[in-house]
């Protein structure tokens, strides 16, 4: 899909803007758009904000799909490099 062709130019706000969106609507993305999402987010995954980290993991959570060993390892780095950035608001 045109869609997917287009993920290699998303940045992090993008991808997680793209997840929580699909999420919040209830569509599931497909095999093949979530496969190419997350490996975007993997590939930009220390670009992630605070903010974007929690999208993107809730976004998974709510579509029911399990982000991979790879994206979760990327994003639990970028966590505890944020840690000191979070609160709880």
């Amino acid at each position: 899909s045109r869609a997917v062709t287009k993920i290699e130019d998303f940045n992090a706000q993008d991808v997680a803007n793209m997840l929580w969106g699909m999420a919040k609507i209830g569509v599931n993305p497909g095999t093949d758009l979530l496969g190419s999402v997350t490996e975007r987010a993997i590939a930009v995954s220390r670009d992630f904000t605070p903010q974007g980290l929690a999208n993107t993991l809730w976004a998974y959570a709510t579509l029911g799909q399990h982000p991979g060993r790879e994206l979760l390892r990327a994003l639990e780095a970028r966590g505890v490099a944020l840690a000191g950035q979070m609160n709880s608001h």
